[in-house]
């Protein structure tokens, strides 16, 4: 009994210090167990909140209105811009902002102010255009940065010139299309996208060209088979993958032009060679003859059998001697070489006044360096071109007036020059050139301001359509016009090898375009260049 007794009195006492607590609880009498006063307390105070409320942690909340514990702890209701989240009857809900309005956007709410917002201008899903803002609730015409507006009139348009193609760096810079090649603009500057439609190939990284094999000359049944230049009057062709056109009395054997009528290698045809005892004489293998005689075209001077169609001791004859400063050609004495030079003055393709006009520069360049001799000038017309006008096409060397060899023939002319045209008629070395950048609407790279004009293709003939729009052209109306639309082809007067840049023409007469922008009263003939002259 006196165990039960100081329990008794233990338990009364820490009732007691507990303050509001009850203090007349007893064990129940069928256990004879002793109570912890303070853990009954604990318990039913967590059981106890307002009606209408539910313990969330160590808080009583209305979860039917709490928009972080909403129809039950933990569900946060989620708030928008220009709103904020409520909670009603346990469901979240939104409530926007003075001066917004709500708006259902696939399922979802937003707060939108119709009065300046673009895709609720005005009212809910009233978008405005691409072009437009809205002001006031209205839709209305606003090209903002980093857009801006280009040409004018109907012809104007919003747009961004770092990623625009046909506004690329500034308005009304068009990117070219390069033989197919999709053009792009990637901040301000024109790039190509390197791949080619089903049929061509890109035979080089650099190369700016889709190249279709089976008529390109430039990679004729293959990249990095060029058709050559034809022997005689002819323009290399490439069809179904082969190279043809070789002039008259040539064939193409093996890639190479052939005169087949005394070729002892291909006699009469590609391939057919003839007999070591054999010679081809007018497209037939025929025997060598025995004893003191030569075999046609050779000729027996003396003891010794010669060629008199070259040999300048005995050119056309024997004993007939040319001049130290001749050479022999075709059994003929003639010059040496032909000179070539690039003008000291500069020129606008459409002010030239034809072909006469540009021919008279040339002369007259000439007799003012006191050259002499006859000269033509290097451009072309709708009708007419260096390889259909000029009275020369020389089988010995072209070379500048200090002497340097450009190229060895007539035929060398459309390969590899061996050293760029850079030599003027005063003997000097060329050095005007446009600042980059400046030439019409064309942006110009190092090199490409040592501009020349052509208007003629690497095979002497005239370019009359644009690689880069495909459309033709006039050649400024036959160099007459310099307010012609057309685009200019340019030549390099540093350039020799094919290609430096990958351009589709031997760059020394074919290297880029100058383009005429009307837009920007830029016109590629009013642009002034310097000229190639030839010797004749």
């Amino acid at each position: 009994m006196a165990d039960v007794a100081t329990a008794d009195a233990s338990t009364t006492d820490v009732a007691t210090t507990d303050v509001g607590a009850p203090t007349d609880r007893q064990p129940p009498a069928d256990t004879g167990a002793v109570v912890d006063a303070s853990t009954a307390e604990d318990t039913m105070t967590m059981a106890e909140c307002p009606a209408g409320q539910q313990r969330c942690g160590e808080t009583c909340l209305d979860t039917a209105t709490d928009a972080r514990h909403c129809g039950a702890c933990g569900t946060v209701c989620p708030s928008i811009a220009g709103g904020s989240a409520t909670c009603a009857a346990g469901a979240c809900g939104v409530t926007c902002a003075a001066g917004r309005t709500m708006c259902q956007v696939n399922a979802t709410t937003v707060c939108a102010d119709v009065m300046t917002d673009a895709a609720h201008c005005g009212a809910c899903g009233t978008a405005c255009g691409t072009d437009e803002a809205c002001r006031a609730g209205q839709c209305v015409f606003e090209c903002s940065a980093p857009r801006q507006m280009c040409g004018t009139g109907d012809s104007a348009v919003c747009t961004n010139i770092a990623t625009d193609p046909l506004h690329c760096g500034a308005c009304g810079m068009a990117c070219p299309t390069f033989f197919g090649l999709a053009a792009i603009c990637v901040r301000g500057a024109c790039d190509y996208i390197r791949s080619c439609p089903a049929g061509t190939v890109m035979c080089t990284p650099s190369d700016l060209a889709c190249r279709n094999v089976a008529s390109d000359i430039y990679a004729c049944g293959g990249c990095g088979n060029q058709c050559p230049a034809p022997l005689g009057e002819g323009t290399p062709t490439c069809t179904n993958g082969v190279c043809n056109d070789c002039g008259p009395g040539a064939m193409n054997c093996g890639g190479r032009c052939r005169i087949v009528r005394n070729d002892n290698g291909n006699c009469g045809a590609c391939n057919r060679a003839c007999a070591p005892t054999e010679y081809c004489d007018v497209d037939r293998c025929v025997a060598r003859p025995v004893g003191p005689t030569c075999p046609p075209p050779s000729l027996m001077c003396g003891e010794t059998c010669l060629n008199p169609a070259t040999n300048r001791a005995h050119c056309g004859a024997c004993g007939n001697a040319c001049r130290d400063d001749q050479a022999c050609v075709a059994g003929a004495c003639g010059p040496g070489s032909y000179r070539v030079f690039v003008t000291s003055t500069l020129q606008t393709p459409g002010g030239l006044g034809g072909l006469a006009g540009a021919d008279r520069v040339c002369q007259t360049r000439a007799n003012a360096a006191n050259l002499g001799g006859t000269w033509m000038a290097w451009v072309s017309t709708r009708t007419a071109s260096p390889r259909t006008r000029f009275t020369t096409r020389a089988l010995v060397p072209y070379r500048t007036v200090t002497g340097v060899t450009i190229a060895n023939n007539w035929n060398e002319l459309w390969a590899d020059l061996r050293a760029p045209i850079n030599i003027t008629e005063l003997g000097t070395r060329a050095t005007h050139r446009p600042a980059e950048g400046t030439i019409g609407s064309i942006t110009l790279h190092p090199g490409e301001g040592a501009a020349v004009f052509t208007g003629t293709q690497d095979s002497g003939h005239a370019n009359t359509f644009s690689p880069f729009t495909g459309n033709t052209n006039t050649l400024c109306a036959d160099l007459t016009n310099e307010r012609a639309p057309d685009n200019v082809l340019i030549g390099s007067y540093t350039a020799t090898e094919y290609p430096p840049r990958t351009y589709w023409f031997h760059p020394w007469t074919g290297y880029t375009e100058i383009r005429t922008s009307t837009n920007r009263g830029e016109y590629a003939c009013a642009t002034p260049l310097a000229l190639y002259c030839f010797e004749q």
